[in-house]
């Protein structure tokens, strides 16, 4: 994630981001469960600052609810344009 730029590096030795980014993989490589009977799917909009132009976005979230009612998040992602 950090790549070559040393002051990008500096920033992710300086949080231990690899760290973080090693837990994400992990994460999303979990084994999910054949069925979830409720399904929560949510977005919220936000204004972001893209390439130098601020525009609207949206964050969406998964939610499953297992057979024994615990909540899962499933995935969670940002809309590349709104429609």
């Amino acid at each position: 994630m950090c790549g070559r730029d040393s002051a990008l590096r500096s920033f992710c030795e300086a949080h231990d981001i690899d760290v973080v980014v090693d837990e994400i993989k992990a994460w999303q490589s979990r084994p999910l469960d054949e069925v979830y009977p409720i399904l929560y799917i949510d977005g919220i909009r936000i204004r972001v600052k893209d390439n130098g132009v601020v525009t609207t976005k949206v964050a969406y979230l998964a939610i499953g609810v297992d057979v024994d009612g615990r909540k899962h998040a499933l995935g969670c992602w940002i809309a590349v344009r709104i429609r």
